[in-house]
């Protein structure tokens, strides 16, 4: 576990993926995309969490706070599981010149464009104090937004702890939570 103000358990008290069938589905999955993307192969997954918003909250947009992950975390890679999308937020400075993804921003317009005018403004003040907040964690005074599309199937990879980062879920139906595997590949550098 890395959450907010926990400590790392032993290994001991942790489930191991190659313990249950759809696990080793997952790793495998997300073996091959190091492969494809040319990253080393022998990048360690030493972490693993799974997250899954609370069952209640299916008929609103939720939100899950900004925020930088802990300085040992170099990566962190999303990988949705379930039925329902939901877009993550990230901050980048300028000189990164990372390219937004047009399919991600496309359909958090189309999205964002059929909301009520109650959501539409929660969501614009959410990306307004999102931006705030990510130039004073960050200690940029510019820095570009990227959204991007989070759905069952795709993995998004990115420096936690050097990214602002947040995520906005779309209302869904009761039962039917953002879901989602959190995994942190760490190889012992601190950056």
């Amino acid at each position: 576990m890395l959450g907010d103000a926990e400590h790392a358990v032993e290994t001991s008290s942790c489930n191991d993926l190659d313990d249950y069938d759809c696990g080793k589905h997952v790793h495998g999955y997300v073996k091959t995309l190091l492969k494809c993307c040319n990253q080393e192969s022998n990048t360690r997954m030493a972490a693993g969490c799974y997250h899954m918003d609370s069952k209640s909250n299916g008929n609103e947009v939720t939100f899950f706070p900004g925020h930088l992950d802990k300085p040992f975390v170099h990566t962190v890679w999303f990988v949705p599981l379930g039925s329902t999308a939901f877009f993550t937020v990230i901050s980048v400075p300028p000189h990164w010149d990372c390219v937004q993804d047009p399919n991600s921003l496309e359909r958090f317009d189309e999205w964002k464009s059929v909301l009520s005018d109650g959501d539409c403004r929660r969501v614009n003040e959410f990306l307004h104090d999102f931006d705030i907040q990510s130039r004073k964690h960050m200690r940029h005074d510019s820095l570009v937004r990227l959204i991007y599309l989070n759905i069952c199937g795709s993995v998004l990879s990115f420096p936690a702890n050097r990214c602002f980062h947040a995520t906005i879920t779309p209302k869904k139906r009761i039962g039917f939570p953002r879901d989602m595997f959190i995994f942190h590949p760490l190889d012992g550098i601190s950056t």
